[in-house]
């Protein structure tokens, strides 16, 4: 038997994507574009972060960086703590939100990153909202900026610090 919950998870998904869908397309795409930039050049412009390479390759809704620190770029290990020093939450007395979420720390051959990520319930908001700021997207960021100043390199990861 599945949890007992599922069925009303499932009907708020739905429901999720069926008003997803309603949206137009050209407005979902200008949306996501519009974030991507906007993300891109905060990123482009950070002394700590410093974007992947081949973007255009990736969907729109996602964008991928590395993290430098200390002259060098930040392993998985490092990266891992910085994830979850970032995802614990308790911004809500400086910010709108009180938790972050961010992708997981990915390792791609002799390189780590981190990616930020929108998906259709933010979008739709976008659409919705006629977003064109992305002010909690530099918030964000910023946040990021200041948790890398604070990290201690050379620390481990472990799942039980989370």
């Amino acid at each position: 038997m599945g949890k007992p919950f599922s069925f009303a998870e499932w009907a708020c998904a739905l429901s999720s994507m069926r008003a997803f869908n309603q949206l137009d397309k050209i407005e979902v795409e200008e949306k996501t574009i519009h974030w991507r930039n906007k993300v891109l050049g905060l990123l482009e412009a950070s002394d700590a972060m410093e974007l992947m390479p081949h973007q255009e390759l990736a969907d729109n809704s996602i964008v991928s960086f590395r993290v430098f620190k200390d002259n060098q770029y930040l392993n998985q290990e490092e990266l891992c703590s910085l994830y979850f020093s970032i995802i614990r939450g308790g911004y809500g007395n400086e910010c709108e939100f009180d938790y972050v979420t961010i992708g997981q720390p990915v390792n791609y051959g002799e390189k780590a990153f981190l990616r930020l990520a929108i998906g259709a319930k933010t979008i739709r908001q976008f659409v919705v909202q006629d977003e064109a700021e992305f002010a909690t997207d530099e918030k964000i960021i910023s946040i990021l900026e200041q948790k890398i100043a604070e990290l201690e390199t050379g620390r481990t990861c472990r799942a039980s610090a989370y």
